[in-house]
């Protein structure tokens, strides 16, 4: 048989893999491997099978992670979480088995027209509950951003967004684990936190956080809220220019709630200390702001609020491939548990005082926004020592806490691949009908 390297998708259709799975249709390729629409035998269930390339199955480092990263994929089980069922190698090339989403990826909805302000706070706050179940399993994604983030309609309960390919960043880093001996960061520049830009960060729910920050922005925007020349610049603007505000790049006559530049500073602050510090802090803002009254269950369940949510009060203002985010070097960037946070309930009064104050005391520069040049979404960025000079900022959040000191030698590989908008090599970026991120 061919490798799967030089096998277009024609070639697996009508196959049967493992005796359990007919393959229907090639679905995306990326980076890593490619997506395929397929049956389970006999019983007829849908399921999406990604498959990487065959020249992985000679890796045995590999192979051994890929197998401990599915195991863990696979215990995710959570309404907002596309589920690991199976995994496998066939032919020489693994492969993965996914619940099957019929629907189109969150970059797909939102190069369509931007969303409304509530229509995105409310998409928003079913990935975070996805979240909440998987950092309470020890599981950070990564690599949040519309691409990995799938929206199905459901009778009866409207728009449904599910969160996808969990796990694959960290496989991704080790695809590149010798580029990490020397402190290679490897990400999505447009989403990744400040600490993912540079070597030895510690990248943990957080991350996730800061990257659902800039994913609103951009739903309700419809551009995202940092855009630079080059790659480099914009790792830049991640760890030191201020958020711009969300009424600058709207139409007037778009009504924004209070408390959602709020929000989206919040989130998206450059310390992680400054952040909500877990997706279920993340979730009661979003339903201060939207009045809303439940929280999310780590365990799946919805969890009905001992109080009523509170408002973010004053009346509303006119504000209104790829290669994973993730620090490669898995002995310096470790997920690890969120540190306790001195002062962190004065600073929640503090904000929810701002917010009921209508947001007034708050203010950022604005960054140009005229020409919109299209960034590489994908890169390798190599932190190297200049002479005389360091290697990074402490951009963790214990040290400085603004992450704004930069390296001076940092060299850039794009990486390639096609997409639509931001993603590249993201399943269902055009019509979607697609289940999972072939990143």
């Amino acid at each position: 048989m061919a490798s799967r390297d030089s096998m277009d998708a024609s070639q697996l259709i009508g196959r049967l893999v493992d005796d359990r799975y007919k393959i229907l249709e090639g679905m995306a390729s990326g980076s890593m491997g490619a997506v395929y629409k397929a049956e389970r035998v006999p019983v007829g269930k849908l399921v999406a099978i990604k498959f990487l390339h065959a020249a992985f199955a000679n890796d045995s480092e590999f192979l051994t992670r890929f197998e401990r990263e599915t195991r863990v994929m696979s215990k995710l089980a959570h309404p907002n979480c596309v589920s690991v069922v199976d995994f496998g190698v066939y032919e020489g090339a693994p492969y993965l088995v996914m619940d099957y989403v019929a629907g189109k990826t969150l970059r797909s909805v939102i190069d369509d027209a931007p969303l409304g302000p509530m229509r995105a706070l409310g998409l928003v706050r079913q990935i975070v509950s996805g979240l909440a179940h998987a950092h309470a399993q020890g599981v950070v994604h990564r690599d949040i951003k519309p691409a990995n983030i799938m929206i199905s309609e459901e009778i009866g309960t409207g728009e449904h967004a599910r969160i996808l390919d969990f796990g694959l960043a960290r496989l991704r880093g080790a695809v590149g684990r010798d580029a990490t001996q020397h402190n290679m960061v490897v990400g999505t520049p447009n989403y990744m936190a400040p600490e993912q830009t540079v070597g030895g960060g510690t990248i943990d729910a957080r991350t996730d956080i800061y990257a659902l920050g800039v994913v609103l922005f951009e739903m309700i925007a419809g551009e995202r809220p940092f855009q630079a020349e080059d790659t480099l610049a914009l790792l830049g603007m991640h760890r030191a220019a201020p958020i711009p505000k969300l009424a600058d790049r709207l139409d007037r006559t778009i009504v924004l709630p209070n408390g959602v530049q709020l929000l989206i500073e919040k989130a998206m602050a450059k310390a992680p200390d400054d952040r909500f510090q877990t997706a279920i802090e993340l979730a009661e803002a979003i339903d201060g702001v939207t009045g809303a009254k439940t929280l999310p269950d780590p365990k799946g369940e919805v969890l009905h609020r001992k109080r009523a949510a509170t408002p973010f009060g004053g009346s509303a203002v006119h504000e209104d491939t790829a290669v994973a985010s993730t620090i490669v070097d898995t002995k310096t960037a470790k997920t690890a548990k969120v540190p306790p946070k001195k002062s962190n309930t004065l600073a929640g009064i503090v904000f929810a005082l701002i917010v009921l104050a209508g947001g007034a005391a708050t203010a950022w520069y604005l960054f140009d926004r005229g020409t919109k040049k299209t960034t590489p979404d994908t890169a390798v960025a190599q932190l190297a020592d200049a002479a005389g000079g360091s290697n990074g900022s402490n951009a963790n959040g214990s040290g400085s806490g603004s992450g704004s000191a930069t390296s001076s030698g940092f060299a850039i590989e794009v990486g390639s691949g096609s997409g639509s908008g931001s993603d590249s090599a993201s399943a269902g970026a055009g019509s979607g009908s697609a289940i999972a991120g072939s990143g």
